[in-house]
């Protein structure tokens, strides 16, 4: 009888668990501001290519700046929580990899031409 009662209690704990946990998409949402920027392994600083911002909204929509140039449209997580999918209003489909998620950083991975990319997104506040 105890066994069972204590594989009660195990199997609760876990469902509250995951049921407190935010999702990867929940996590995402926000302002987020690039404070540290990787381009083929060597570190930038993004201030010098002018501000990168992703302000990911709960509706789904998007907007990025880097510098001068802005982009909107729609946003997504993978199925597999391991990306997340960008789709501009006007251009192709395109994904960055999810290296992290947390209430305090966020590190994205992606190729841009054939150069390795790093952004660590921080809240812009």
């Amino acid at each position: 009888m105890k066994k069972i009662q204590l594989l009660m209690v195990v199997v609760c704990l876990a469902f509250l668990t995951t049921a407190c946990s935010k999702s990867t998409k929940d996590s995402l949402q926000g302002s987020w501001k690039v404070s540290k920027l990787s381009l083929a392994g060597a570190s930038q600083d993004p201030e010098v290519f002018g501000p990168f911002i992703y302000e990911l909204k709960d509706d789904g929509s998007y907007n990025y700046e880097e510098g001068a140039k802005k982009e909107s449209g729609k946003w997504s997580v993978t199925e597999d929580q391991k990306q997340i999918a960008f789709e501009p209003a006007s251009g192709e489909k395109y994904t960055k990899d999810l290296k992290s998620v947390s209430q305090d950083s966020v590190v994205l991975s992606f190729k841009s031409f054939t150069m390795d990319v790093n952004h660590t997104l921080v809240p812009n506040k």
